[in-house]
């Protein structure tokens, strides 16, 4: 069966009415407090020794926040579950932030039944809420979000970890026409779902709007990210920004074309790989309409089929690749119906497109692929052969600045693939009285020169060797020779000075490199 009646016939299943919301007298925004240990409903909320019980009730409950303000429900550590006297769903009422006390702390467990959290079945204008620092776990769906008719749904949720679904981790879905449904994901990590993200419009003239910025869709048995815009005149869109979509079964994202206009899934920055099925399938509709989708400086390696796929009739689908690696995938880039229409700086494992606007084919070098460490050795041909300028705060999957001068040819430029080659890195963080390790990446045999300073880098200065950004304490503090294989560890322990605490502890290595002496990436850290 089609998976997008499965998803409808889910929605049906779901759809409970939505209890009266019980309001007393004047609202004033503030702080309430549910603990599932120590609480009691009999209370009122109002701080942690008057704290209530259930997660539920308080969703239910409590007034309603004054126009434009919100209430912040903190939520203490505890296991709320059926077996401890919580119930569910938990409803995401307009104006409310959900604060637990942190992943693994905070514990919503569905105990194999029911929705975990999910948007009232209430019509009229759109509801705004939060929610942070809970894991969800063991339901039907973790966040289900399709409101009802005449209304929408704005939400922004951070530090999630959602796993372990009946169904699917985050469900989002637009059913009446003119309706609009806005997530806002960071850090969440969705897995052992059926599907990890799922998008779903089902009428004309609306609006799903999906942005995920350092986020993990792992291991579901489904797709990691699934996006059916369906109706026409959609206006709605998928951004994806360093974020993981790894091991998932039929794969790692899956979008359609529609039936009326453009429907944009972009990633930025973004591994997917390992996936049982295609990495990328970019499926077109059944009308006029022009579904896309856009990696750029993806890693999209060692899936199961093709790394991106691109299919549709009547030319309903584009693909674009820019500074992507697409390597060891069962057809790197499959495009029966050439549906892909632009495709530059890109490593193409099957040498589709070589010699084309800079595109090539040789193997990434990767740290090790045995163990699904993608990032970049010294020597990779992906190293600087990207972008020659970055965007403004562009930063690859780890966080780093995409600038940085890897080849130590004196130019920053960006690299192609998820992951910026930095020759010079903490390997753990440093703390008083405990070892201080850096790696050192550069050319075998090569000499090079630590520096140290005790401030945090700063904007670049432009030197004969490249751009140098320690502090203006910074001295020459340790010779170093590169190991033959190109890499060399240095070691050192810290002084256990207890006034070090909370100062930082930058470096910057000159190397003889290839065009000589070149400075590395600066590193910093603060001492704990």
């Amino acid at each position: 069966m089609d998976r997008s009646a499965l998803l409808r016939g889910a929605a049906r299943r779901l759809a409970v009415p939505f209890a009266l919301l019980l309001c007393a007298g004047v609202a004033h925004a503030g702080d309430f407090y549910v603990d599932p240990v120590n609480g009691d409903d009999a209370n009122g909320g109002t701080s942690w020794s008057d704290a209530l019980r259930s997660l539920r009730n308080a969703s239910l409950s409590l007034p309603d926040p004054p126009a434009g303000e919100q209430h912040t429900l903190h939520v203490a550590e505890g296991l709320l579950a059926p077996s401890t006297g919580q119930s569910f769903p938990v409803y995401a009422r307009h104006g409310f932030r959900i604060r637990g006390a942190g992943v693994g702390r905070t514990v919503l467990d569905g105990g194999g039944s029911g929705t975990l959290l999910r948007a009232p079945d209430l019509p009229g204008p759109g509801l705004s809420f939060e929610a942070s620092g809970l894991t969800l776990r063991g339901g039907h769906h973790g966040v289900y979000a399709a409101p009802a008719p005449g209304g929408g749904w704005s939400a922004v949720l951070t530090d999630l970890v959602i796993e372990d679904m009946q169904l699917d981790g985050v469900y989002t879905a637009i059913q009446e026409t003119g309706d609009t449904v806005y997530v806002d994901f960071e850090r969440v990590r969705v897995q052992r779902c059926l599907g990890g993200l799922v998008g779903v419009n089902f009428e004309s003239h609306n609006a799903l709007t999906l942005n995920a910025r350092d986020c993990e869709f792992l291991e579901n048995r489904d797709t990691g990210v699934y996006f059916d815009p369906g109706g026409s005149s959609f206006t709605g869109s998928v951004t994806l920004e360093r974020c993981r979509i790894e091991r998932n079964r039929v794969a790692g994202i899956q979008t359609f074309g529609g039936s009326g206009c453009c429907h944009p899934l972009e990633a930025f920055d973004c591994s997917i790989s390992s996936n049982r099925g295609h990495g990328l399938w970019a499926r077109g509709g059944l009308g006029p309409a022009v579904g896309s989708a856009a990696l750029t400086r993806c890693t999209v390696v060692d899936n199961a089929l093709a790394g991106v796929r691109a299919e549709g009739p009547f030319d309903t689908m584009r693909v674009d690749l820019n500074a992507c690696i697409l390597w060891g995938n069962g057809d790197d880039l499959d495009d029966p119906g050439g549906l892909v229409c632009c495709v530059e700086l890109c490593d193409i494992g099957d040498g589709d497109f070589a010699g084309i606007a800079r595109n090539f084919s040789a193997d990434p070098l990767f740290v090790d692929r045995a163990d699904r460490d993608y990032r970049l050795r010294w020597g990779s041909p992906c190293i600087d052969a990207g972008e020659l300028h970055p965007p403004v705060g562009a930063r690859d999957l780890y966080g780093a600045p995409r600038d940085v001068d890897g080849d130590l040819d004196r130019q920053g430029r960006g690299d192609v693939g998820a992951n910026e080659f930095r020759p010079l890195q903490y390997a753990t963080a440093p703390g008083i009285g405990g070892e201080l390790v850096l790696e050192l990446r550069a050319p075998p045999l090569a000499s090079a020169t630590l520096w140290r300073s005790f401030l945090p880098t700063g904007p670049p200065v432009a030197t004969p060797h490249g751009a140098f950004r320690l502090g203006a304490d910074a001295r020459a503090w340790l010779p170093v020779l590169v190991g033959p294989g190109g890499l060399s560890t240095v070691r050192r322990r810290l002084p256990d000075l207890p006034g070090l605490a909370g100062r930082p502890l930058s470096f910057q290595a000159l190397v003889d490199g290839p065009a000589g002496p070149a400075w590395t990436n600066a590193v910093t850290a603060t001492l704990d």
